[in-house]
């Protein structure tokens, strides 16, 4: 005897079973987690080339194509040379920047190390005899700052010495050295290949999509890889150009205020303030520590100073660069910071942001729709 089920019970159905497998695969990740990271760890190691390559390729896009557009719009050139001239401009004017910003802060960086590792048993003996000084005048209990900065002391020799017994260990395991180097030219040379055929890949891409699902759902995939790369772009160039300035400003800043080593702190502060949210607290903490052992009074200083260039950026400089450029409220940008941070370290605190944004709006899509389909106003 057959059976008819109204739409109803069908649509229920379907909802449970989709549930059911969602919960199982959940579960699944969850519970072989470990196991998944490491698969995914090995792959990555193995597809690092062409990862990178992408990467590079993405990043370098607007840029190839402001070149081909703006500066090669109106040249009589075929659609084939002007593509290969932007695309071999635009990573010519990568190596540029690279090599430039490396000559210019590398070896200030450089020095200040050999300075501050040079002078660092007359900075911590300076600090000993301030800090006694304080002690003294405000009648306070010197055991524990005097322990501080015994410890402090070890663990800077330590952590000295371990770099130096390493460092040959490094510098000798050649093998790894030449593989990364090898890594490094193949992912430029992956990326001018994607770079070149650029429509030819998304062509491919599409055919595939089509052939394997209905339009409908290739439109909507089509959608989301245009949201997801719009986010990450914009997320990227914005948050990258940002901590670019925040550390222009912390070296003007310091270089005013006549503090040591503003070439270091700089590069440290610019280069932690790509973490969203956490990144000015990562970087003032060692910043603030060298300044310490260096002189006390500049540390204070600096830790006014970096708390007022902060609360500048996140107000003003922050904003106006990246505007509303993910659309997540700041409850859930702390939620992927946390989660991607506790997954994937550093990088996961990074990337976390921009992929969350993603989901938060297809997710937002995903509720506006099913309200108006059930005619609710919420």
């Amino acid at each position: 005897m057959k059976v008819n089920f109204s739409s109803k019970v069908r649509e229920n159905v379907v909802s449970l079973v989709l549930s059911g497998i969602i919960l199982l695969t959940f579960y699944f990740i969850v519970k072989n987690f470990n196991v998944l990271r490491h698969f995914f760890s090995f792959l990555n190691g193995i597809l690092f080339p062409f990862i990178l390559g992408f990467a590079i390729a993405f990043l370098l896009m607007p840029v190839m194509k402001l070149i081909e557009e703006k500066l090669l719009g109106k040249v009589n050139f075929s659609f084939s040379i002007k593509r290969k001239i932007s695309a071999f401009s635009s990573v010519i004017l990568m190596f540029v920047i690279i090599y430039v910003l490396l000559s210019l802060v590398i070896p200030q960086i450089i020095s200040s190390v050999i300075t501050l590792a040079n002078q660092l048993h007359d900075y911590i003996e300076l600090t000993s005899v301030f800090v006694e000084d304080m002690m003294m005048k405000y009648n306070l209990d010197s055991t524990y700052l005097t322990g501080l900065l015994d410890t402090s002391e070890d663990v800077l020799q330590q952590a000295i010495t371990l770099v130096i017994n390493y460092l040959p260990q490094v510098i000798n395991n050649s093998v790894k050295v030449f593989s990364f180097i090898i890594n490094i030219f193949v992912s430029i040379i992956v990326a001018v290949y994607i770079l070149l055929g650029k429509e030819k890949f998304e062509h491919q891409f599409k055919k595939l999509l089509y052939a394997l699902l209905s339009t409908k759902a290739v439109e909507r995939i089509l959608s989301i890889a245009t949201l997801t790369g719009d986010m990450f772009n914009n997320f990227i160039v914005g948050k990258a150009i940002d901590s670019f300035i925040i550390g222009i400003l912390c070296f003007i800043g310091m270089s005013l205020l006549k503090m040591d080593y503003s070439v270091l702190i700089s590069c440290i502060i610019g280069i932690t303030n790509i973490v969203p949210f956490f990144g000015p607290f990562i970087g003032a903490i060692p910043s603030v520590f060298i300044l310490f052992i260096v002189d006390p009074v500049q540390a204070i200083w600096f830790l006014i100073f970096i708390l007022l260039l902060q609360q500048f950026d996140g107000n003003i400089l922050g904003p106006l660069i990246l505007g509303n450029s993910t659309g997540l409220p700041g409850f859930w940008t702390m939620f992927a910071i946390v989660v991607g941070g506790g997954l994937f370290g550093i990088t996961g605190m990074f990337f976390g942001v921009p992929f969350f944004a993603v989901i938060y709006t297809l997710t937002k899509e995903w509720i506006d729709a099913r309200l108006k389909e059930k005619q609710i106003e919420v």
